[in-house]
Formats: structure tokens, sequence, C-alpha cells
């Protein structure tokens, strides 16, 4: 039978106690399967008239599976007690719905610990009462509440996933000893507490309380939640992802997917993680970064290749046409590189925004290589590394600390030593030349640390790229006029070196103005100015972010620049004008395809299919075109330079 110690005088009728156990071993008490009719189901203590009586247990105490009618389902005393430790599993709180733990006195748990526990509620009700060690509140509970009519002293309760910490606002309870409880005891409260509908806490053993479940999730129950593609949790609040493609929809608590791609990390997985730098291609974009040394130097060896080929090319051609004076023959060789440089501008920027499609994504690995090699192919085409190379990841190779600044610098060494190198023989030809290849680059540099956006709706427009000693409006006013002292300082020199009146016209002059009639003789500015704005809109608006913004940009150029040679027919070659002509057209198909693209990938209305259709018309229209540039290119020049030697 259950242990009940006591009188039972009218106001406490005896009850009907049921046990199936009882075990007491070396100071062990244990009490399984017990119910009584009224209070302590499985261990009471009645004692009304004694004055000056405690109950101390210094072994410990174990009440499993038991109830009660009115209240005190696992323990009930009238006297203070102190208890070593008690575990309890599976108690009831009463079928009248009083308390699992009951006491009209003073309560002392030096440990107590729940079980087991799968019962609706778990309450301790008590005069005053005091706990050593932190309660860890079962899962299965709607509520692990603790109420003291005087004082509390006690460790916060640790709540389980799925509930909050909470002040308990009401004590409800029909046992009698709850008629002899006064307001009072609404003050000194707390617990565990099921979180509502539309709130969750994922927290197990924590001190959480339930937060309301964040906009844009797929779903929201009180201990699992998953976010909308492009939107991530941390902590307990949601962010806005700038780059939507590295949040695939994150899910708690596994973390199965999780809220960042790997290599991402922070609030909107805006930051790059330590063994990932920012991509040359795009700001807001991460690529992994080389662990071996080998891996490392190729990587450094590529940047350099690239920046020194295209600048050999170019200076080659320069150098020809200084070697030839300024009655040489046109050389449709040169004229075509300056044109694949100015194409390969608008299908890099274009194929960039492509890779960050739902359709690029769900190619086969094999094809999804091809694409990638395109993308190189073409950027090599404009000198300029792809989206697989970070000046970030070289910095910290070189064991320099990263930063936008530091990466302005670095990515400029190979340029400036290569100019260097040339203006040992022609100063002036080392400046256009390397202006034409790297002047674009270096300015549009600049409008990377302007790059904003917010990770909160309604939240702070963040501006993270900016050097931390200066504010926002200071850092874009400085970022602002480097772009504008730099495009304004190369245009007007090459004005200035176009216009030249002086006789006889020096080679230099001659190979900016040689392949235009003399009424256009600046045109190659125009040229330069729209491969600048064409790179600058790249990286002031990433394609991940604001695709649509970009391409409007784009299309804007190059309708302007169509219109102006359609109208002026520059060049003294007939060809060189059509080829001009079709490769604008291009460029601005371009444009209008993948903005096609990037709409219906936004929408989420088109089917794969017709993206995979625009995909393959992107990517075979912006490779064919610079293939078959490099091929006429070579041609050409051989055949130029067969005809030198005859």
């Amino acid at each position: 039978m259950a242990w009940k110690l006591g009188t039972s005088p009218a106001e406490f009728p005896e009850p009907a106690p049921l046990c199936q156990n009882f075990v007491q071993h070396r100071g062990v008490m244990r009490f399984d399967h017990c119910h009584a009719g009224e209070l302590g189901g499985g261990f009471s203590v009645l004692q009304l008239r004694a004055r000056g009586l405690d109950l101390k247990l210094q072994g410990e105490l174990i009440l499993h599976n038991c109830s009660a009618w009115l209240s005190g389902g696992a323990f009930y005393t009238t006297l203070p007690a102190e208890i070593s430790l008690l575990r309890v599993g599976d108690v009831g709180g009463g079928s009248a719905g009083g308390a699992s733990l009951g006491s009209q006195a003073r309560l002392n748990l030096q440990d107590l610990r729940i079980e087991n526990h799968v019962s609706r509620d778990f309450i301790v009700l008590a005069t005053s009462w005091k706990l050593g060690l932190p309660v860890q509140c079962p899962v299965a509970t709607n509520r692990c509440a603790f109420h003291g009519v005087h004082d509390v002293n006690t460790s916060v309760p640790l709540c389980p996933a799925g509930a909050g910490l909470e002040e308990v606002a009401e004590v409800q309870s029909t046992s009698q000893s709850a008629e002899s409880i006064d307001e009072g005891s609404r003050r000194g409260s707390m617990g565990c507490y099921r979180c509502d509908p539309d709130y969750f806490q994922l927290q197990n053993l924590s001190r959480a309380r339930c937060q309301r479940c964040p906009r844009h999730t797929d779903t929201c129950l009180p201990n699992e939640l998953r976010m909308w593609e492009g939107y991530m949790l941390l902590g307990d609040k949601g962010y806005i992802c700038p780059n939507p493609r590295v949040c695939p929809g994150g899910a708690l608590p596994f973390n199965q997917p999780p809220m960042c791609a790997e290599g991402y990390v922070g609030q909107g997985c805006m930051t790059c993680a330590s063994t990932h730098g920012i991509s040359d291609a795009s700001i807001l974009s991460c690529v992994r970064c080389a662990l071996s040394s080998f891996e490392q130097l190729k990587q450094g060896a590529v940047t350099v290749v690239k920046d020194g080929a295209i600048f050999a090319m170019a200076a080659f051609g320069a150098m020809a046409s200084v070697a030839e004076g300024r009655e040489a023959e046109v050389k449709i060789s040169g004229i075509l590189v300056n044109q694949l440089m100015a194409f390969s501008t608008v299908a890099s920027t274009a194929m960039s925004a492509v890779l960050e499609t739902s359709a690029a994504k769900a190619l086969r690995k094999d094809i999804a290589t091809s694409l990638q090699v395109s993308v190189h192919l073409v950027d090599f085409a404009q000198g300029e590394s792809s989206g697989g190379f970070s000046t970030h990841c070289i910095l910290s190779y070189l064991g320099l600390q990263r930063g936008m600044v530091a990466a302005h610098v670095l990515v400029s060494v190979v340029p400036v030593v290569l100019m260097l190198l040339l203006a040992w023989k022609e100063p002036t030809m080392a400046f256009v030349v390397g202006s034409n290849c790297f002047m674009p680059r270096f300015c549009a540099d600049f409008c990377k640390y302007c790059v904003f956006f917010r990770v909160e709706v309604g939240g702070e427009l963040l501006f993270p790229y900016l050097p931390a000693a200066l504010s926002p409006m200071q850092g874009i006013w400085m970022a602002s006029l480097g772009f504008g002292l730099c495009l304004v300082l190369v245009v007007s020199l090459w004005v200035t070196v176009a216009s030249s009146k002086q006789k006889p016209m020096p080679a230099t002059v001659a190979y900016l103005v040689r392949p235009y009639r003399p009424e256009c003789a600046a045109m190659e500015v125009e040229r330069l100015v729209r491969k600048t704005l064409l790179k600058s809109a790249a990286a002031a608006l990433p394609a991940v972010s604001k695709p649509a913004s970009q391409l409007a940009c784009v299309s804007l150029v190059m309708s302007c620049s169509l219109a102006s040679y359609a109208l002026f027919m520059p060049y003294k070659i007939s060809k060189a004008n059509y080829s001009e002509v079709v490769l604008l057209l291009a460029g601005l198909l371009l444009a209008i395809l993948t903005n096609w693209l990037v709409a219906n990938d936004i929408r989420g209305d088109a089917s794969i299919g017709a993206q995979l259709v625009l995909l393959a018309a992107i990517a075979l229209l912006g490779t064919s075109i610079s293939v078959l540039m490099m091929g006429l290119i070579l041609y050409f020049w051989r055949l130029e330079r067969a005809a030198n030697q005859t």
C-alpha cells in the first residue's frame, strides 16, 4: 500500500490507497503504480495538528506511475519537508487538475529529477519552496510549473525544445490545499510552458522564452522550424539573405538543410567563413580557398598569367603600330581584340547572372562543369578572374589581413608592374594599353565598396564593405570620388591623346585613332567608357541580389553604344563597323535573354525545361561568339604577319 503517515480528521477523509510495489533499500524508498482517493498518491504526510515537526528524507525517494484524485499525485505533505533526492516519473497531477507535488508548508528539494514523464502537466505547489539544482523539465508536458505562496528560492528550470520559460500569472487547483492559498501565490511562480501556436523555442535544456515565428517560414512548430529559400534564422531572429542562393531554407533543430550554404556565416549568410574568400566575380559570393601550397601557387600563377596574356596581346598590337608608323595600314586584328574585350564584358556579366539561377543549379555535374568552362573562357577573353578566384584568398596565402582595400591594392599590383615594364620603352603607350586593359576593373572596384542591402524587413541599410573607420556617408563619398577621379582622369587623357594635332602624329596617337575616320577620332574613348560602366554595374548591383537592376543598366549602356555606332559608322573599314554592330546586338540580346531567365527564376512560374532552353541559348551565344572572335583574331594576325614578311 502507499506510505501514509498521520491522522485522518474529518477535513481529510481517509484515502483508499492502492500500491503494487513498495521497496526500501539502503536509504532508498520506491513507490510504483500507487493511487490515492484524494491527496498524495505515492507518498503523503497529513499531520494537521502537529507543531514543530519536520519531515527529513536523507536518502532517495522514487515515485513512479502514481496519481491522486485531488492533488499531490506523487507527493503531498502538510509538514515542512526536506528531501535529498526525489525522482518522479509519469505521475498524475490529480484527476481533478491538482499538483504533481504539493505541500502546505516549506518544501526543500535538494535535487528533483523528472523521469519519463508523459502526463499533460507537471506542477509543484507549496507554501514556500527551495530547490538546489536546476530542474530539467520533461519534453512531453504542456507545462512544468513551480508555484510558491510566500517565497521562492530556486534555480531557473531548464526547458526542453518546444517550451519556453514564463512567469506564471495564475495558479489553478481544485484541491483542498489550494483553497488555503491566497493571492500572493500568483507572484512567486515560474515554469516551462508549451509554446503557443505561431511561437517556437528550439533550444533544449535552456532558459529561453518562446519567440514568435519569424516571417517567411515554410514550417513553424513549437520545436521545429523551416525557413523559405532565401531566408535564414540566427538565434531567434529571421534574416533576409542578400544572396538567396546561399540560404537553402534551413531547418532546425537538426540543421538539415543548414541555414547557410558551406562557406557562408553570419546574419543573412552574408559573410565568408575563414575557409573561404569573397569571389572576384561577385562580392556576395564566396569561394573556397586552397589548402595546399601547390593549389595556392597555381591560383596566384593563373591570375598573373591571365593579366599578362591580355596585356601582352594588346601591347603587341600597339607596338606594331609604333613600328609601322602613322600611315601604315589599319590592322583588323587590333580592332577585333578591342571588340572582343568589350563583348566579353557583357557576356561575362550575363553568364555570371545565369550561374545563380535555379536552372543552373539543377544541371548535371558534367554539364555544370562545361558551363563553368564557358564562363572561364569568356572571362579570359576580357582578362578578368572568374568566379572561381578570390583575391581575398591570395591575401591570406601571403599572410596579409583580408579586406576590401587590401584586395583593391593587391589586384592592381600585376597591372602596375606590367605597365612599368612597357613604360621603360614607351611611357605613353604603356598608359594607353594598361588603362585599356585594366582601368575598367580598377574603377569598378570602387563600386564594390558601395554595395548595400537589408537583412531585416524594414531594418537598417547595411554597407558592410566600406572601411570600418568611415561612416556610411563618408565611405560612399570617398568611393564615389575615387571612381569619378579614375574615370575622368583616364578619359580626359585619352581624349587629349586622340585629339592631338601634333605633326607628324605620334605613333601612340595613331594607335588610338588610326582605325577611325578623322571626324570620329575619339571613338575609342566610347568603348573604354562602355566597358567601365558595364563592369561598374556588375560590381555595384550584384547579379545574385539585384539581377534586374544590373541587367537594366547593361541594356541601357548597350543600347546607347549600339545607337552611336549605327549612327556614325566610325571605322574606316566597313566590315569593322558591321562586326561592331553585330557584337552590340548580340550583347543586347544576351542582356534581354538573361533578364528573361532571371525574371522567370524569381517568379518561379516557368518550367525547368524552358529555363534550361534559355540557359543553353545564353551560354551558346556568349561562348561561341567569344571563340569565333579569338579565331578571327588569330587568323587575321597571321595574315598580317605574313604580309609584313613579304
